[in-house]
C-alpha cells in the first residue's frame, strides 16, 4: 500500500466535516457544544479518530457525552485493550468489527 492509499488513523477539522457531510463551521460548532466525538491534541493539532468517527456517526451521532456515547467508549476501549479488534474471530462482537452498535 503506497502512502497515498493508506486510510488515515486520526483527521482534522476540515476532513472531520467533510467525512461527516457538514461544513467547518458547523464542525466547530458540533465540538463547541459536545455534539461530536472528543478530538485529541497532538502537538498544536486538533485531531479526530476517524474511526471513532465512523463508529459515532453510525451510532445516529449521540452527543459525546449521552449514556449511548459513553458506554460505546467503554466498550471499545475493552475491546482495544484486550485486542478483539484485530482478533479476526466471527465470534467476537464489537461495534467496529460489525458494523454499528446495537
Amino acid at each position: 500500500m503506497t502512502q497515498s492509499e493508506q486510510i488515515p488513523i486520526l483527521c482534522g477539522a476540515r476532513d472531520a466535516a467533510a467525512m461527516c457531510g457538514v461544513g467547518l463551521s458547523l464542525w466547530y460548532q458540533l465540538n463547541a457544544t459536545g455534539q461530536c466525538p472528543m478530538p485529541s491534541k497532538l502537538n498544536s493539532r486538533t485531531l479526530w479518530s476517524c474511526e471513532l468517527l465512523r463508529l459515532w456517526a453510525v451510532s445516529g451521532c449521540p452527543h459525546r457525552e449521552s449514556e449511548v456515547w459513553q458506554r460505546i467508549l467503554r466498550e471499545t476501549t475493552a475491546c482495544v485493550a484486550s485486542g478483539c479488534l484485530n482478533s479476526g474471530r466471527a465470534d467476537v462482537k464489537h461495534p467496529l468489527n460489525s458494523g454499528g452498535v446495537q
